[in-house]
């Protein structure tokens, strides 16, 4: 198994030529990684999905990527919030029943049993 931490687009400190430039690295990276299988994107729990997360979304799927979304700071929300957050992740990026959400936090350290777990059945695949 290999990890690859690609460059984020949402809140990135680069100039836009810079920024620019990784949809096209991005596009050569999924089409020429044959071993590539699945791709976990992270989305802020806090909002509704951007346009970018859609995008990506989409672009995965236009890969044949089916989707593991990890939803990041699940401590910044109440307990009440959390089940509308992933409801509203599921209808913006148009998530199938399949689809994995798993709420992380870095802070409090939950969700990691979890997306690990998720990561073991990869592998055993």
């Amino acid at each position: 198994m290999c990890i690859r931490d690609r460059p984020g687009y949402g809140y990135a400190k680069v100039s836009k030529s810079v920024s620019e430039g990784w949809g096209e690295m991005m596009e050569r990276y999924l089409e020429q990684r044959e071993s590539l299988r699945k791709v976990i994107q992270l989305v802020d729990i806090r909002h509704a999905p951007s346009k970018q997360d859609v995008e990506m979304y989409q672009y995965l799927r236009h890969f044949g990527l089916d989707g593991i979304v990890v939803a990041t700071k699940a401590d910044k929300i109440s307990r009440n919030q959390l089940p509308k957050q992933i409801k509203l992740i599921r209808q913006t990026l148009k998530l199938s029943a399949e689809d994995v959400v798993i709420p992380v936090s870095a802070l409090k350290k939950t969700g990691y049993e979890e997306l690990l777990d998720v990561m073991e059945e990869i592998l055993e695949d």
